[in-house]
């Protein structure tokens, strides 16, 4: 199994239920430390970035062709949506390094306790960020 989907799996099964923009927020946050620390991009996702955000090209499609992943929108009485999430409808087997395991498991850990807007900031406010941002930024 591709490591891309691999990765997002093993993200799934340690949250549960996550909204697409915190997951790529994560993703974004493994590749910059993945590249510092072995000095290559370990995911194939095209990122395209802005000052104040970013987002993944085709990750919905990404998403939508993952098997036994499920979008769920809550909505209110009247039907209004309130909130929207992915998560894993079935048991996925993962096989990841453990180096990269634990690297997702530190970032998950550092970012638990951030809203989505936080987390957001922390990311773009970055020195790496703004290094992608100077060299791929739309």
């Amino acid at each position: 199994m591709e490591l891309e989907k691999q990765v997002v799996y093993y993200i799934l099964k340690r949250k549960n239920d996550i909204h697409p923009f915190r997951l790529s927020r994560l993703l974004l946050l493994f590749e910059i430390e993945y590249s510092r620390r072995y000095g290559d991009k370990p995911l194939n996702f095209v990122y395209r970035l802005q000052p104040a955000a970013f987002y993944i090209e085709d990750f919905g499609s990404f998403l939508d062709d993952l098997e036994g992943v499920e979008k769920v929108k809550v909505t209110d009485e009247k039907g209004i949506p309130v909130r929207s999430y992915i998560h894993l409808k079935m048991p996925v087997s993962v096989q990841l390094p453990d180096d990269i395991r634990s690297l997702i498991d530190r970032i998950i850990e550092e970012t638990d306790s951030m809203d989505d807007q936080e987390l957001n900031r922390m990311v773009v406010n970055s020195e790496a960020y703004k290094e992608l941002y100077e060299m791929f930024g739309d």
